[in-house]
């Protein structure tokens, strides 16, 4: 590490001690960046969940909280893409029949791997992305896994474990979340990932874990191991039922997530703005159950889909607050006020 990352640690360690930052409480005064730089020094010591009104809340808060948290921690690209994560909406009308964008869906999935291992640091969630229930922590573990090589483990079993974790079956393999079992080869694409991997394997081991160029089929890399996350959040309630329909598995939803890891705490960005996503959403919700009943679809009702409002509304309330401009009028709570100088853009 160079004198010049060591002083800006030291000198950013200073600022957030001299403001308060990093303590639990609600804090007032704040611009977008100094938000970031607030949930940043709170990740020093804890797991964090930080729920902001938008999606386009979510980019920006991920970005912010990444540049501090480096700075504070002196952590690496990789370990900052992996421990400070995005969890978006779903973007799309549940009545409507339309799936999550496979991007979304694996940054969701990503995430909320990360919270049930506990190796998240942070996870930015909009505010309407807590509306979906999940399937529980334990169902969503056991849809990912650690390849190493020289694993006990036969190519069906690779492949099956694959379909369970979300990947879509295609041959060849050249889009991330397919897979392709072809004798004693499987092909996969991770998310997020620049090349896909193969596994060989030799009887029932795992003889060697190899990145290739899916365009000339030829090998870039070795690799000693691949990490397989979900894909999506939705299972059959077992592990033989397939993919999920209306009998999908939905007694969880994030909180059973976050609870998992201990020490966690939760701060809540512009919460009039967040609320007022939360209910339009739900308005929408209800809506599109009543479109769709009339064109005779079978659908799920919103309360057996969707989080209902007063278990949100308790969950946003036990949340510390991070406000641009707030004023406390009942005098309910002790807010840090910490005047920032927004910086201007161009």
């Amino acid at each position: 590490m160079t004198g010049t990352s060591l002083t800006l640690r030291a000198l950013l360690k200073s600022a957030a001690r001299q403001a308060g930052l990093g303590g639990p409480g609600p804090i007032a005064g704040l611009s977008p960046a100094a938000k970031g730089f607030a949930v940043a020094a709170a990740a020093t010591n804890a797991p964090i969940v930080v729920i902001v009104p938008t999606d386009g809340d979510v980019e920006q808060m991920v970005a912010d909280v990444r540049f501090f948290l480096g700075a504070l921690a002196g952590l690496s690209d990789h370990e900052l893409r992996h421990g400070v994560m995005p969890f978006p909406s779903h973007e799309v009308d549940p009545y409507r029949g339309l799936a999550p964008h496979f991007d979304v869906a694996a940054a969701r999935g990503r995430a909320l791997y990360g919270l049930a291992t506990g190796s998240a640091r942070v996870v930015v969630a909009a505010a309407v992305a807590l509306l979906p229930r999940l399937s529980p922590p334990d169902r969503l573990l056991a849809a990912g896994t650690c390849l190493s090589v020289g694993a006990l483990l036969e190519p069906p079993d690779l492949g099956e474990l694959l379909a369970d974790a979300g990947f879509t079956p295609e041959d060849p393999v050249e889009a991330h979340g397919e897979f392709c079992v072809r004798g004693g080869v499987v092909d996969f694409f991770p998310a997020g990932d620049d090349q896909p991997i193969r596994a060989e394997f030799a009887a029932d081991s795992l003889e060697s874990l190899r990145r290739y160029d899916p365009a000339t089929q030829r090998s870039t890399r070795s690799l000693d191991r691949a990490e397989i996350l979900p894909l999506r959040e939705l299972f059959a309630p077992d592990l033989d039922s397939g993919t999920p329909g209306l009998d999908a598995d939905r007694s969880a939803w994030l909180l059973d997530y976050v609870v998992r890891s201990p020490g966690h705490r939760m701060y809540l960005s512009e919460a009039d703005e967040s609320r007022t996503a939360i209910e339009k959403r739900l308005e929408l919700a209800a809506a599109g159950f009543a479109a769709a009943e009339e064109r005779g679809d079978s659908v799920l009702p919103p309360d057996q889909l969707l989080v209902e409002w007063p278990t949100l509304d308790a969950c946003l309330g036990s949340a510390a607050r991070l406000e641009q401009l707030w004023e406390d009028q009942d005098g309910a709570h002790t807010v840090r006020h910490v005047p920032c100088q927004p910086v201007v853009e161009f």
